[in-house]
């Protein structure tokens, strides 16, 4: 598996940004040279790096089928053709492990930056969110925090950034701030009011299906409020990128529904 965006099928429409924003380079040197302007302390992993290697996350195992959907999701540190991604089928199959792994792939890039606050346009200093919403409060804390903390925790580059923080004297304010450097912390919530006025960087909504609150509404408003949190100009101004990606999960519970 190589890390060529080439290799990978990218819209019409990303192409021609890419070949506008660097006429001349193929797409290999292309992706690099943005690299190189996104200001990165260091080079991030791949996916699969951070996959195989237990520095990241070795220590858990992925399903080649998931595998596959990941490498498609990011097919370079420095870039990804996606900005919502969309996943269904049976309840236990995996998808909810994925969308996890994915937007930990997403903090730990976000992690290898020099400046993220400005370059994504955020204000110096602000708290910045991983949100993980789903029909309920308690299945958000019981299904995705404790998923979320499971591999965090045995994650040795996780750990090393939570100890660069503590050598700043800089202490957790609260049972879900991760205690990572650019003020980072986890967001569980089940309805759109628990969104407003976060900054997010990346985001979850798990079992639309079973999304029945604010009278059917509940999956509707909290998918238009994160899309708005993430791609639109509240809090950064517009056109700026979104550090990560909108994810979506749906298990269908019947045959033929």
């Amino acid at each position: 598996m190589t890390n060529n965006p080439s290799d990978f099928k990218l819209s019409p429409e990303t192409q021609i940004i890419i070949e506008n924003l660097c006429p001349g380079l193929s797409m290999e040197e292309a992706i690099e040279f943005l690299a190189n302007m996104a200001e990165f302390e260091s080079p991030p992993p791949t996916i699969d790096e951070f996959l195989d290697k237990k520095e990241y996350l070795g220590h858990i195992t992925i399903y080649p089928f998931w595998r596959k959907q990941l490498r498609i999701i990011h097919p370079s540190p420095y870039f990804s053709p996606y900005k919502s991604v969309i996943l269904s089928g049976a309840i236990g199959g995996g998808k909810t492990t994925c969308c996890l792994v994915s937007m930990l792939y997403e903090l730990c890039v976000f992690l290898h930056r020099k400046n993220p606050h400005t370059h994504f346009g955020f204000t110096e200093g602000q708290p910045l969110a991983i949100a993980l919403c789903n029909a309920s409060l308690t299945l958000a804390k019981d299904v995705q925090l404790k998923n979320f903390f499971n591999m965090f925790n045995n994650s040795p580059f996780f750990q090393a950034q939570q100890q660069k923080q503590a050598e700043r004297n800089i202490a957790s304010k609260g049972a879900l701030d991760l205690n990572l450097p650019y003020e980072i912390e986890l967001l569980a919530g089940s309805v759109a009011q628990q969104l407003i006025g976060r900054a997010i960087i990346t985001a979850m909504i798990s079992e639309l299906n079973s999304q029945k609150k604010e009278g059917g509404a509940q999956a509707v408003n909290t998918y238009i409020e994160l899309k708005n949190r993430l791609f639109t100009r509240f809090d950064r101004g517009a056109e700026l990128p979104s550090p990560g990606r909108l994810y979506l999960d749906s298990s269908k519970k019947e045959i033929g529904r």
